[in-house]
């Protein structure tokens, strides 16, 4: 939570701009990697490869530093094998009348979350990638080395505080309280309330990921929600709906937040 939002976001890199998900798809050029080499001709650009597997399809051909062979299937559909990310839940007003993080103290910093969704076929690889807020460097969080997101399921990383047992129990679910690396800036994801732009960097610093509401809305984007408080944003169905609030969400009942779970609370990887 943060009391200014602050100035307006860089460009969009290779990330979707509101969040959605990002696959693989057909290329201009071949990638490096360590395994196999890939030739072909495509009409967009390659978006990166969060799996580590798989090589898009290209003109010319390159050894890849991202490992296999593969061929992308499609303008922005994701290759067999690979993972499709997407920022899927945000809370970035942690000042609710519940716990978010289930450690017996409510904390508005703290309870912040950003839940992120494989809705690809295979593993999402995040060793080493960032999560930004809007044009700035320093991370909010790094995901350690090892960090894996298997398809189908969500990773949910808070502000601070300690996660509870049950929460650590939820099925098809993996949360994470947010560290950076230094020099990184503490202190939580730290979203602002009326407005914010979190960004998710692969290790080479290319944008996968960007979700914008609020005052860190482009004044041309009528997608693009507006901020809400004690409550969180969501996409409605989940992964694939537009962003609303939480308990306009079809099916969230009351419920203002689902950090791990789908709207109506049934586990994702099911």
């Amino acid at each position: 939570m943060e009391g200014d939002a602050g100035g307006g976001p860089d460009e969009p890199g290779n990330g979707d701009v509101d969040g959605g998900p990002v696959g693989q798809g057909e290329g201009e050029a071949g990638r490096e990697g360590d395994v196999g080499e890939g030739e072909g001709e495509g009409e967009a650009e390659t978006p990166p490869d969060p799996a580590g597997e798989g090589e898009g399809e290209g003109e010319g051909e390159g050894e890849g530093e991202r490992g296999g062979e593969g061929e992308g299937e499609g303008e922005g559909e994701p290759a067999p094998g690979t993972p499709l990310l997407v920022f899927n839940e945000v809370l970035a007003d942690g000042t609710t009348d519940l716990d978010a993080n289930g450690d017996g103290d409510i904390r508005g910093a703290e309870d912040e979350f950003v839940e992120i969704v494989n809705a690809g076929d295979g593993p999402a690889r995040l060793g080493g990638w960032r999560l930004v807020e809007r044009d700035k460097v320093a991370p909010r969080h790094v995901f350690a080395d090892g960090v894996q997101l298997p398809p189908g399921e969500a990773l949910v990383v808070f502000g601070g505080g300690t996660v509870s047992d049950a929460l650590e129990a939820t099925e098809g679910a993996q949360f994470i309280v947010a560290a950076p690396d230094d020099p990184g800036i503490p202190f939580g994801l730290n979203l602002g309330d009326d407005g914010d732009v979190l960004r998710l960097l692969d290790p080479e610093g290319a944008e996968v990921l960007r979700f914008a509401y609020g005052l860190g809305c482009e004044a041309d984007d009528d997608a693009c929600p507006g901020a809400v408080s004690d409550r969180s944003l969501t996409r409605s169905p989940d992964v694939l709906g537009a962003w609303v609030p939480h308990d306009q969400a079809e099916a969230a009942g009351a419920a203002i937040f689902s950090a791990g779970t789908r709207i109506d609370g049934a586990p994702f990887g099911l």
